[in-house]
């Protein structure tokens, strides 16, 4: 018998082998196989044989000449090694396609957030791994949940009654935001001990309770944010809402911003030591960093009449004197014994043990430790007992060429005092 060549052949969907004198027959929709099924006869009139074929509902007949019904390449023993042959074709397309269609996504993501003047901060060198999970926008650094609603944020409507608490994280933020709510709600203790602080007083770009949930809450609102004053929405700047900004010195800020980030939550993948961390702190390439850049910001606003700038240091010097001040602010008129129940209220103690406040539910949620507090220590000057000499140094150096020289002068007086 002559030699023949073969040679792979796709064709409806499937692949079969055929052989240089075969012909395509007419098919018809007539069956039904999931796999291809195969069957070959004799015509005894043309000495042919004819190989027919079932695949997904359409019969097709290859008619070969000078094969016998028993040649190998017709036994239907080898539909088993077809079968497996069309699986694994199938299979490398559709691996092929998903890969394709990932590799596809990940470029016009970041694609668009190069177009939206958004950068990948990779930080590989501590361990957070080969995903982005930072990005900077602006000069500043933001988490990812920041950068899907940049433009939803920018174009926020701001109200002119609303009051704003605005802070790096970790300076004081839920203490301020208590003390307002109590000023702004009569004192209202049995209330704010009841509702969850994100609720009453939301972080504005955080994905709950959320922006649209924000814009429908009744005036006058209160708003919380770690957001760097340049960010905040477009109408800050002609609606002018009262804004209350809380600076904290940074070596208290970077000890209890590890605790939070890396030991209270439990959804940032960084392996890091403390002493990694400070040095990120220090290289700004922290969420909401740089520090110094954010804080100077609001110090640079110090004068607006809408702006009512705070030192943590303060309000743990004199925290009867601050609330007053804040009063003042935001035009309320409280007496001694009044400034008494808002100080004991919001004193640490109370707060470390208040459901409403102390963020206990992140953990019923799973993103944060059940065994780290939330609330840590609320000291002043507790920095001393981590930070290492060369980390103090770096801070110290930051602070003096980085920030104006008045807000230098203001938080190296705090620094002095604790």
């Amino acid at each position: 018998m002559s030699q023949y060549s073969w040679k792979y052949f796709a064709r409806s969907g499937w692949i079969s082998q055929y052989h240089h004198s075969c012909e395509h027959a007419h098919f018809s929709k007539k069956y039904f196989s999931l796999w291809p099924s195969y069957q070959s006869q004799v015509d005894p009139i043309q000495k042919r044989t004819v190989f027919l074929t079932y695949h997904f509902g359409r019969p097709q007949k290859l008619v070969c000449r000078n094969l016998s019904s028993g040649h190998p390449q017709l036994d239907p023993k080898h539909a088993s090694r077809r079968k497996k042959l069309t699986f694994a074709t199938y299979l490398s397309v559709a691996i092929g396609v998903v890969l394709l269609s990932a590799t596809g996504l990940r470029f016009y993501g970041r694609m668009k957030r190069r177009a939206a003047g958004v950068e990948d901060l990779q930080l590989e060198e501590y361990s957070f791994g080969r995903r982005s999970w930072l990005y900077k926008y602006r000069g500043f650094v933001f988490p990812n949940m920041f950068f899907h609603q940049i433009r939803d944020i920018h174009t926020f409507d701001v109200r002119e009654d609303d009051i704003w608490v605005v802070t790096y994280p970790k300076s004081g933020t839920t203490w301020v935001q208590e003390i307002v709510y109590l000023l702004m709600n009569d004192l209202d203790t049995e209330k704010a001990s009841r509702t969850n602080i994100s609720l009453r007083f939301p972080y504005f770009e955080f994905m709950e309770p959320g922006l649209k949930t924000i814009a429908e809450m009744p005036s006058p609102r209160l708003i919380k944010s770690h957001l760097p004053l340049s960010i905040l929405p477009n109408q800050i700047k002609s609606k002018k809402p009262k804004m209350i900004y809380i600076v904290r010195n940074p070596k208290d800020v970077v000890v209890s911003y590890y605790s939070f980030a890396m030991k209270f939550l439990n959804v940032v993948p960084f392996n890091g030591s403390f002493e990694d961390y400070c040095q990120l702190f220090v290289s700004d390439k922290v969420d909401y960093g740089p520090w110094w850049k954010h804080v100077s910001e609001a110090w640079q606003r110090k004068d607006d009449d809408n702006v009512l700038v705070l030192f943590y240091e303060d309000l743990h010097l004199d925290t009867h004197k601050q609330v007053k001040e804040i009063a003042n602010f935001l035009g309320k008129s409280v007496t001694d014994k009044e400034v008494d129940v808002i100080v004991k209220y919001c004193s640490f103690e109370n707060m470390k043990l208040n459901n409403s406040v102390n963020y206990e539910w992140m953990k019923d949620a799973g993103v944060a430790n059940k065994k780290v507090q939330f609330m840590r220590q609320g000291k002043v000057g507790d920095w001393k007992n981590y930070l290492s000499a060369d980390i103090t140094k770096q801070l110290d150096e930051m602070m003096a060429t980085k920030l104006p020289p008045d807000l230098f002068e203001r938080i190296t007086d705090s620094l002095l005092e604790d």
